[in-house]
């Protein structure tokens, strides 16, 4: 086992702890999955007139608490899809990865389970996707909030 360290450093502070030999960590992974993430929750979720929030809000209109409960989540999954499924990052686009996540978490009909490509590792990812607990969304005063 070596060291790994996050995928999003905070004032490059590394975390130890132990990872799957022969993963490689990927910055710019983690963060198209934390977009794929925010967008995901941008055209899924609904106003109060049923319209999608992506019609008026984008990824600028998240609260930088909502990203960094955002980050924590997508670090975590990656993590743990690491350790149960080496390479899938090989395999499934980044944006997948937080688009499905929040699907699944969020049981919107869509996710891991109903992707047709790399049934084997989409099953192992929709797994860990059902461990998170749903996310609720609010909007104040047009700042988006991850509750």
């Amino acid at each position: 086992m070596k060291p790994y360290v996050r995928f999003f450093e905070d004032d490059d502070e590394e975390e130890e702890g132990d990872y799957t030999e022969g993963t490689s960590l990927d910055s710019e992974y983690a963060q198209k999955a934390l977009n794929g993430y925010l967008e995901a929750i941008l055209f899924s979720e609904m106003d109060e007139d049923d319209e999608p929030l992506d019609r008026w809000y984008g990824i600028n209109s998240f609260s930088d608490g909502s990203i960094s409960k955002a980050r924590e989540d997508i670090n975590r999954f990656l993590f743990q899809a690491a350790e149960l499924t080496p390479g899938f990052m090989e395999v499934i686009r980044p944006e997948y990865i937080g688009h499905n996540l929040l699907l699944t978490r969020n049981h919107h009909g869509f996710g891991f389970w109903a992707e047709d490509n790399n049934k084997e590792i989409n099953g192992i990812l929709d797994k860990i996707a059902k461990r998170f607990r749903e996310t609720y969304i609010t909007v104040y005063n047009d700042i988006v909030e991850i509750n």
